[in-house]
């Protein structure tokens, strides 16, 4: 009994531990960032050369909810067009998370580098989103 009584002591205050540093990312990610997506031509091998590579925008994230503003432009590899569009979003472990209605379908970012003015995050291991302040 006092072993069960010690192992779940043991996991809540793991359990707060977590919470609270998810907490404190997702307060400090708050507000508006700078952002820019980049991938390379190996990640993309068949893509035409005169394609480019990069796309400027901005992220602001509120307390519930991300607004991405991403300037997409003809020959750009993310999007020909501006882009604006608000969702969801949850800090996981080492994991942004950018939710869709009823949290399906997101995109997952690894958080790779943090800082309180640099942000570096990798989606499926080749497009990396360098957000700053």
């Amino acid at each position: 009994m006092r072993t069960l009584l010690k192992c779940s002591v043991v996991l809540v205050a793991l359990t707060l531990t977590f919470c609270s540093e998810g907490d404190k990312t997702q307060k400090a990610l708050q507000g508006k960032w700078k952002a820019n997506w980049t991938t390379s031509k190996e990640a993309f091998p068949d893509v035409s050369d005169d394609i480019a590579m990069t796309m400027e925008g901005w992220i602001e994230f509120n307390a519930d909810e991300v607004t991405i503003t991403a300037y997409g432009y003809p020959g750009c590899i993310f999007s020909a067009d501006t882009l604006e569009h608000s969702q969801k979003w949850a800090i996981r472990n080492d994991t942004l998370e950018l939710l869709n209605e009823g949290d399906v379908h997101g995109i997952a970012y690894l958080m790779k580098e943090k800082s309180d003015d640099h942000i570096q995050l990798v989606l499926m291991g080749d497009i990396f989103l360098d957000l700053t302040r």
